[in-house]
């Protein structure tokens, strides 16, 4: 078994039960790694260490929940993993960078959603844009059906929400069904 598919095995893993306690012993059994070998070969894949990935994903389920539903604090707090309030928020805050009960009235979205490391993505770099925009990747992805709306903002503060805003109304208006940003925005992982 290659090292990418021992990963994706512990991140699916993960996915099944991210609502319960998951311990590395478990996850490593489950991709067929020692724990030390799930530690090096998951952060060479992944860009995160695995319990940094956990955490990660119970944050973005918090946040999908504490936007969409009237779950109190406390029973995010517990399906999360946590066994209280304050530690939940404490992770809650350095993770998001805000408390769950601001979280649920601003109008910033967080999400890291689920990494899939079987999809193939090839992309090329421009050198020129690159170069002038260095946090800017320009990635071309598989051909797939997509549907793309350009957003002209006259001003750059909030741009990102406006033009959410307008590509629900829009949607919402021709019978597309309701868009929500974030956790709803999901990729399924398909098997090989």
């Amino acid at each position: 078994m290659s090292y990418a598919e021992s990963v994706q095995r512990a991140i699916d893993y993960i996915e099944k039960h991210l609502g319960e306690e998951l311990d590395l012993t478990g996850i490593a059994k489950e991709s067929y790694t020692s724990v030390a070998q799930l530690y090096r070969v998951f952060y060479a894949l992944t860009g995160h260490p695995v319990k940094d990935y956990i955490r990660k994903r119970r944050m973005s389920v918090a946040a999908s929940h504490l936007r969409n539903s009237k779950r109190t604090v406390e029973e995010l707090a517990w399906d999360s993993g946590f066994e209280s309030y304050h530690s939940f928020a404490k992770v809650f805050k350095k993770i998001v960078g805000l408390t769950p009960a601001d979280y649920r009235n601003a109008d910033i979205y967080f999400s890291f959603e689920p990494i899939c490391l079987r999809e193939q993505v090839s992309y090329m770099e421009d050198r020129e844009l690159t170069e002038r925009f260095p946090d800017v990747k320009v990635i071309r992805f598989m051909p797939e059906k997509a549907y793309t709306y350009l957003h002209i903002s006259e001003h750059e503060a909030g741009m990102e929400n406006e033009a959410f805003r307008v590509i629900s109304e829009k949607t919402g208006a021709s019978g597309g069904g309701k868009v929500r940003q974030g956790a709803d925005f999901r990729s399924q992982c398909r098997p090989p």
